[in-house]
């Protein structure tokens, strides 16, 4: 290449990550400075210990979810032997060991033995049983810390950033759930199972049909004593950053592996999940162990890593029905790889795979008689209305804007932000940078070309879903193959820092640019932390209930409310899916459809005030500010005639019995 193409590429290289860092940066910075100015405020407010009561809910909580990956971790240790490196084993040990007590939790509600003995026999019998198997695991475990310091500078960064991250999480972890889909059903399923001793569909919560991997491991914590469970969700998290070094080691070479760790943790909203009581990084977690066991089985021919592929891709089925996109991936990427030997590496493949989801399915046919509840069949608590309700199919952006399909990567990357439309998750600008990059360079290595199929599919599936609904428009959903974007991505910060063909300072730029960008996300990461006061509450200064109204505001009020009606009362909600403080027998409006299919189904105000006497409810939540909000945004295909009988039915046979400001409003059926 001539000087002055040398110079010309150059320039544009760095004008382009100049202008994506810039307008990445711009939108995050204005979002999040506002949280980090309240940091000042939870500084001010830390104090000495006023109560004992939290400290000794996180003591317990980390000792007993501690035990249960401890037991996790030999069980898979058993299994995996002296299979793969240390840190390998040690990631891929958890996520087997952890599947099958989540799959013997399971078994447990199913026959209705929810007891805190039982929880406690299961974990002393497999403690027993595989005691020399967990002696093996955390020798690994200490092989694989000291295994892990960073070579060079830029990757010494890359770890700096990667503990930062990961200890915030851990942090935010021990500290009462406040995130939105925990308090609607992970974790609020757990605890309506415990209520009633078994595993079934007790009220209209049609989640609970969603596949349970994550949530078992959450009910069997909860059934032997934890008080807080997120931290068997950041356990996944850090055994994705394990699996993510580890891969990037063997693919790239020695310096790759905390660089490939930070990028993957670069997204702010990966790194705060890994602190919430949610699923996303247990799907991507099984995702890249498949992933991982692929490639082995590619390299030795183990038929052993054949089917433990297998089982890491249907614990993916077993934790979340929109990994299917990945694991169509994973699978074609099996069928793919050579004619000989085909129909014996889809059967090794394949049946293990449905042997580890198929718990999972046969719950939903025993307890629903619908084996994929709540899609494609009528069931309990399920019709054609809120399937076309919940779907919304013709609102993506196939049918609003087809051409922000082409573009959506920058979108989300520069506009996305988490808990804001469109896409709802903040992901940094690293991955659009250098994953392109990183598939160029390696795509004469099979893994690389592997990645890239199974991304490629996965992203596709990503495209039809946003396509087709306004409620998919989710990176989220994309987030199963983030850590071999990761991987990918840091193929091609290397390359460019390395590549002689770029000038000096592009090199340059480029190491510049990913500090700038964990810098950017260590600030939003601070800026969150900050904002929710979690130090407050983990020391003491504060009790739970303070710190749930702090964070929840008139939602807290209203349930400590409501736990104080009388008994027998039973509450139904109105445009509020969140119950899990809900002490009470409380139904929640799950997909904030409840008035809507009433009006649909039953019919007037009067035959609907009916209809709930008969089902004995007592008193009526009204999410006033919530059901504003969702008028005002015109989204939801609710009428005038609908809110005309609304105030019709409050007028008639409600009594207010508690208004919250302009929140909630909770009202007596007459």
């Amino acid at each position: 290449m001539s000087k002055e193409r040398l110079d010309r590429a150059s320039l544009f290289i760095m004008a382009s990550l100049a202008v994506l860092l810039a307008g990445t940066a711009a939108v995050q910075i204005a979002v999040q400075w506002g949280r980090f100015a309240s940091i000042g405020d939870w500084l001010a407010s830390l104090s000495c210990c006023q109560t004992v009561e939290p400290v000794i809910r996180e003591i317990i909580s980390l000792i007993v979810c501690a035990i249960i990956v401890l037991i996790g971790g030999g069980i898979g240790r058993s299994v995996l032997g002296t299979r793969g490196h240390a840190a390998e084993r040690v990631a891929l040990s958890i996520g087997v060991g952890l599947g099958v007590l989540s799959a013997a939790t399971l078994a447990l509600g199913l026959i209705g033995v929810l007891r805190a003995e039982a929880g406690w026999m299961l974990l002393v019998v497999a403690g027993i049983a595989f005691c020399r198997p967990i002696r093996a695991w955390l020798s690994d475990l200490r092989s694989a810390l000291g295994a892990l310091p960073a070579p060079e500078r830029l990757s010494r960064w890359a770890a700096a950033f990667c503990a930062m991250a990961l200890s915030s999480s851990f942090l935010n972890a021990l500290a009462p759930a406040t995130a939105w889909d925990a308090l609607v059903y992970h974790l609020k399923g757990p605890e309506l199972y415990l209520a009633s001793g078994r595993i079934g569909l007790p009220v209209d919560l049609p989640y609970l049909g969603f596949p349970q991997y994550q949530e078992m491991l959450f009910l069997l914590a909860r059934l032997i004593g934890a008080p807080h469970v997120a931290s068997l969700h950041w356990v996944f998290a850090a055994a994705t950053v394990l699996l993510v070094h580890s891969v990037a080691r063997r693919i790239w070479g020695e310096s790759h592996g905390w660089i490939a760790a930070a990028i993957f943790l670069s997204s702010q909203t990966i790194a705060s999940i890994a602190g919430w009581p949610y699923v996303d990084l247990t799907v991507a977690f099984h995702v890249t162990a498949a992933f991982a066991c692929i490639e082995h089985y590619r390299d030795d021919a183990d038929p052993a890593w054949l089917r433990l592929a297998g089982a890491f891709t249907g614990f993916a089925m077993a934790t979340k029905y929109t990994a299917a996109t990945a694991v169509i991936g994973l699978l074609i990427l099996v069928c793919i790889g050579g004619r000989s030997r085909l129909l014996y590496r889809i059967e090794q493949f394949l049946g293990i795979a449905v042997l580890a989801a198929l718990p999972w399915y046969l719950k939903n046919w025993v307890t629903t008689g619908n084996p994929v509840y709540p899609f494609f069949f009528d069931a309990p608590y399920w019709d054609a209305y809120r399937a076309a309700w919940y779907s919304r199919f013709g609102t993506g952006l196939a049918f609003t804007a087809p051409a922000r399909l082409l573009t959506a990567p920058i979108e989300a990357t520069i506009f996305g932000v988490a808990g804001h439309d469109p896409y709802a998750a903040t992901i940094g600008a690293l991955y659009l940078m250098f994953v392109p990059v990183g598939f160029i360079i390696g795509r004469r290595l099979r893994p690389i070309r592997g990645m890239a199929f199974v991304c490629g599919v996965a992203y596709l599936g990503w495209l039809a879903m946003i396509a087709g609904s306004a409620l998919l428009v989710q990176t989220r959903l994309l987030f199963p193959v983030f850590p071999l974007l990761a991987v990918t991505a840091a193929g091609g910060v290397e390359a460019l820092r390395r590549s002689e063909r770029l000038t000096f300072g592009v090199r340059r730029l480029v190491s510049l640019v990913v500090v700038v960008s964990l810098a950017l996300t260590a600030f939003g990461l601070v800026a969150e932390f900050g904002d929710r006061g979690i130090l407050s509450v983990l020391g003491g200064g504060q009790s739970t209930e303070a710190y749930l109204v702090d964070q929840l505001g008139w939602h807290a009020l209203a349930m400590q409310q409501i736990n104080q009606l009388p008994n027998g009362a039973r509450v139904l909600f109105l445009w509020e899916p969140r119950s899990l403080y809900c002490e009470i027998d409380c139904r929640p409006d799950a997909l904030l459809d409840r008035w809507w299919h009433a009006r649909r189904t039953i019919g007037a105000p009067d035959a609907i005030a009916a209809v709930w006497r008969t089902e004995g409810i007592t008193h009526v939540l009204l999410h006033r500010s919530g059901y504003e909000f969702i008028i005002d945004a015109g989204f939801d295909p609710i009428t005038p005639d609908d809110r005309a009988a609304l105030d019709a039915l409050i007028g008639a046979h409600l009594s207010p019995v508690r208004m919250f400001d302009e929140a909630y409003e909770l009202y007596a059926l007459r």
